[in-house]
């Protein structure tokens, strides 16, 4: 499911780079000052801390640029290798898997581009949890919760329509159940992220 997530918005993020696909959007009334909207695709490699571990993420989003301080959309993130719960000296081989997601809204001082400056976000939305063993191959428990995570990034253009962002957040939880061998609180937490952006500019 990752990679095809993956191709997609690599595929949407070179589209939206295209020359055409600029001067179509520049002709459909929109709410920018020039009677159009922004668009960023980002892929998120990110490093979050999970069960007093370092859980690798690969993070997926979309946002529409409404003025030159305001970006809305959606972001998903999707754990690319689960991290071990069970104490090292037992037999047993529980591992903790992870997953959110949500809409966000986020706000930068303002640049003619979406491609440069800093930006502060807040995303909420839910998220899941899932406990597996190794030994039986199995899933053992899984719960869901609801997620609030604040942020921070800077991003710098490596083209007009590609650049990088570096970005730090925090992941606050609530309406978990402890799984077998990990409290509630353990999936709360900080990241680390540097981003693949795509971006089209009103």
């Amino acid at each position: 499911m990752v990679p095809s997530l993956f191709r997609a918005a690599v595929l949407l993020g070179l589209f939206l780079s295209l020359p055409t696909a600029h001067v179509l959007a520049q002709e459909s009334p929109g709410l920018g000052s020039d009677a159009s909207v922004g668009a960023i695709v980002s892929v998120r490699p990110t490093a979050s801390q999970v069960a007093d571990h370092f859980m690798p993420l690969l993070g997926l989003g979309f946002a529409l640029r409404l003025t030159p301080n305001v970006e809305i959309g959606g972001d998903g993130f999707f754990s690319l290798r689960s991290v071990r719960v069970s104490p090292d000296n037992s037999p047993d081989r529980s591992e903790l898997a992870l997953g959110y997601g949500g809409v966000f809204l986020r706000y930068g001082p303002g640049s003619e581009s979406g491609n440069r400056g800093w930006n502060a976000g807040i995303l909420a939305g839910t998220g899941t949890a899932r406990i597996e063993s190794a030994l039986v191959d199995a899933e053992l428990d899984a719960d869901n919760f609801f997620v609030i995570e604040p942020s921070l990034e800077y991003r710098l253009p490596l083209t007009p329509r590609i650049g990088v962002a570096a970005g730090l957040s925090y992941r606050l939880t609530g309406g978990a159940d402890p799984l077998p061998g990990v409290e509630a609180s353990a999936i709360q937490g900080p990241s680390l992220s540097v981003a693949i952006q795509f971006v089209r500019d009103p």
